[in-house]
């Protein structure tokens, strides 16, 4: 577990899937992980199966080999996003097969963001993709990042002038709203992107 970065007076904390593994299987783990795994998960589980009904169920095994990115404020988490890394497969092959997507690969997946906060979700949103370029520039990856994203997603990454490459696949629909695999490519360094940090942590 990890601060990386302070945005706007949020603290953008990383879990490692090592951590994340072992609080989900219900190994002791310290309860400040205990508790940021919980929140998020909850969010999750609200926005994908309760709100959208996206998935019957949020949870699966690519949890146990994902990295955690969440925005934390004072202790509560109020956005995160799981990047599955390539261990057990990714799912966006289901969609575009195995070869779309290189070996090594990491998959940005369950982007949420809470509804109960006073702060603006979309001022949330923002700065969860702010903290996502952060960490993913800083990673050395065999392969490329890649999501199945709505389009609302789709153009919110673009504003942060990611290049965004579809993929050949089928889209899917969940409900009224439409996924579409893509990859992530090109990501600016976060010295280069229009926003404000307030303190950047060691490492």
């Amino acid at each position: 577990m990890k601060t990386l970065a302070n945005l706007e007076g949020l603290d953008l904390v990383v879990l490692f899937p090592a951590e994340v593994s072992e609080c989900l299987r219900g190994f002791p783990v310290n309860q400040r992980l205990e508790s940021l795994v919980s929140q998020f998960m909850a969010i999750r589980h609200k926005i994908w199966v309760v709100d959208h009904g996206w998935e019957e169920d949020d949870k699966d095994h690519y949890d146990l080999c994902s990295t955690f990115l969440l925005l934390v404020k004072n202790g509560v988490v109020l956005a995160g996003c799981r990047l599955i890394h390539d261990v057990y497969g990714l799912p966006i092959r289901e969609l575009v097969g195995e070869t779309a997507v290189p070996s090594g690969s990491i998959e940005l997946s369950r982007f949420c963001v809470t509804k109960n906060s006073t702060l603006p979700r979309s001022r949330l949103a923002r700065l969860l993709v702010y903290g996502i370029t952060i960490y993913t520039c800083r990673l050395e990856i065999a392969g490329k990042v890649c999501a199945v994203l709505r389009d609302s997603l789709i153009l919110l990454l673009k504003n942060f002038q990611v290049q965004i490459e579809p993929v050949a696949g089928r889209t899917t629909r969940h409900r009224l709203s439409s996924f579409s695999p893509v990859l992530l490519d090109r990501w600016q360094t976060a010295d280069n992107l229009n926003l404000p940090v307030v303190a950047h942590t060691a490492g």
